[in-house]
């Protein structure tokens, strides 16, 4: 891992810490605080727990983008984001890396006979797309990220959700919009994606991009289910590939070849699909 976290001004400017004052007070008209709260994730934070990214890598900035937290976070003690990931504790957890709590959780540590976290090969891919495909279960997140890090090779990467907090029945579009105008622009300013994978449809409003992240205008983007999106893997498998070839120019000007991307895609869904 770098020996400077670049995301690190983010931690201070966000809630992540539920139980802690208030670090950032743009969701006033909700009248509470928060029930939960997240931080983002890096491509060097997976690299600390994972090893060396496999090469060869794209010219992908790769932001992954999801939509809030879980209204109320009780599957993990949540480290703080400070912490460096090979420092975690056995029941500690980083949100969007897959630690070694959740390595195990998540039984990956059985189906690649490694007691610790390591990256997919195209003989495990599929194990870590499982959860993902079902869009079904607890933990779900962790497996299949690393998953689409291996898939698209990026050069740099950043998980995080468009919300940094849940407020329970008061989660609406206002809390998305102040999120995204303090805190998901800065992010996207010190990663500079040139490709976004996204898994929350608000992104497809280009009015939330044009008016609170500048900084995304005109960034070409992937739009798949959520995980949590009640739809079958055949319609999980069809919405990749449509969203790849529909981004195919793009996609190969930073160095993927869509054929392929799509065809390895395509064998780790049926090998996926055989698993119980």
């Amino acid at each position: 891992m770098a020996s400077a976290d670049r995301f690190s001004a983010i931690y201070g400017a966000i809630n992540w810490d539920v139980t802690a004052p208030l670090q950032c007070n743009g969701c006033k008209h909700t009248g509470r605080s928060p029930s939960a709260g997240c931080y983002p994730s890096s491509l060097e934070h997976y690299e600390a727990i994972l090893g060396p990214f496999p090469e060869p890598r794209t010219d992908t900035r790769l932001l992954i983008l999801l939509l809030d937290p879980r209204p109320v976070e009780k599957n993990f003690t949540v480290a703080a984001p400070t912490t460096p990931p090979q420092l975690l504790r056995p029941h500690e957890h980083r949100y969007f890396c897959l630690t070694q709590h959740a390595w195990k959780t998540l039984g990956l540590d059985s189906v690649t006979r490694s007691s610790t976290p390591v990256w997919p090969t195209e003989l495990t891919a599929h194990h870590y797309l499982k959860r993902y495909m079902a869009g079904r279960g607890k933990w779900s997140y962790d497996g299949f990220l690393a998953y689409f890090l291996y898939l698209f090779r990026p050069s740099a990467a950043l998980i995080t959700d468009l919300a940094k907090c849940h407020f329970g029945d008061a989660q609406n579009r206002t809390v998305y919009e102040q999120c995204a105008e303090r805190h998901l622009e800065a992010e996207a300013r010190l990663l500079q994606p040139n490709l976004i994978l996204s898994f929350t449809s608000l992104l497809q409003d280009g009015k939330l991009i044009s008016r609170y992240v500048p900084t995304l205008h005109r960034v070409p983007f992937l739009t798949l289910y959520h995980p949590a999106a009640w739809k079958g893997r055949d319609q999980r498998d069809k919405r990749f590939q449509d969203q790849v070839q529909n981004s195919a120019a793009a996609l190969q000007s930073l160095g993927h070849d869509t054929n392929a991307v799509c065809e390895r895609w395509r064998q780790h869904v049926k090998n996926a699909a055989a698993l119980r």
